[in-house]
């Protein structure tokens, strides 16, 4: 890869002949194209380039021997036409590359997330130690006691409340039977009083439902608001 143009420092110039390639007249649609000579020619000065290139190392995968964590890495080209006519094209690459946005011969991002004075890096600072805190916290033996109670209080209200269910229906099941017993065996005003008394105590289990979920739903709120 020549060295870019000292005026436009990112306009690269093709090393091989073009011939009578010329620019295209069109931008071809970009997800089902033949790619253009000038192009294709570009792709492969560019891999030649990075092949051969000594002024940073990344492992790209391609040599078993090398060292370092493989990261893949996606360029492209840009084929352009300088201001004195001459045809030649731009390259860059997704992302970092060899831990750096900027690299000779390519052009460089529009925002930089590496500056180290830059937002991404203050915000990057000031999320490492939101997570860091959240990290002792998650471990703080207070903590981890009142998760413990939380998890517990939990358990207890879904026991108890069941509970409290299945004996309602059981409850139910025998007051059916009494009622039915009574209305064979007793006068109307004693049957009278046998149904207001087995009204009133499914009056009583019905609040007493109402009441023990309330109960459990403030404790449990309570120490959800702690934990928090």
């Amino acid at each position: 890869m020549q060295h870019p143009d000292e005026n436009i420092p990112h306009f690269t110039r093709f090393e091989s002949p073009i011939g009578e390639l010329k620019l295209p007249e069109l931008f071809t649609f970009p997800f089902y194209y033949d790619p253009h000579p000038l192009a294709i020619q570009a792709a492969e000065e560019l891999q030649t380039h990075l092949e051969s290139q000594t002024d940073w190392v990344h492992n790209f995968g391609l040599d078993p021997k090398q060292e370092g964590l493989v990261i893949g890495k996606m360029f492209g080209v840009l084929v352009v036409q300088h201001p004195s006519g001459e045809i030649g094209y731009l390259s860059a690459f997704s992302g970092k590359l060899a831990n750096s946005n900027h690299h000779p011969s390519f052009v460089p991002p529009v925002f930089d997330i590496l500056t180290e004075d830059g937002f991404f890096k203050k915000g990057e600072l000031e999320v490492n130690a939101i997570n860091e805190a959240l990290e002792n916290a998650l471990v703080n033996p207070d903590y981890l006691r009142l998760l413990e109670a939380f998890k517990n209080l939990e358990f207890e209200a879904q026991e108890r409340i069941s509970a409290h269910k299945l004996h309602m229906k059981s409850s139910k099941i025998q007051r059916d039977a009494r009622r039915k017993e009574g209305e064979q065996t007793l006068d109307d005003a004693a049957f009278e009083i046998l149904q207001a008394d087995l009204s009133r105590v499914s009056v009583q289990e019905k609040f007493m439902l109402k009441d023990m979920t309330k109960h459990f739903e403030y404790r449990i709120a309570e120490l959800r608001a702690q934990l928090l």
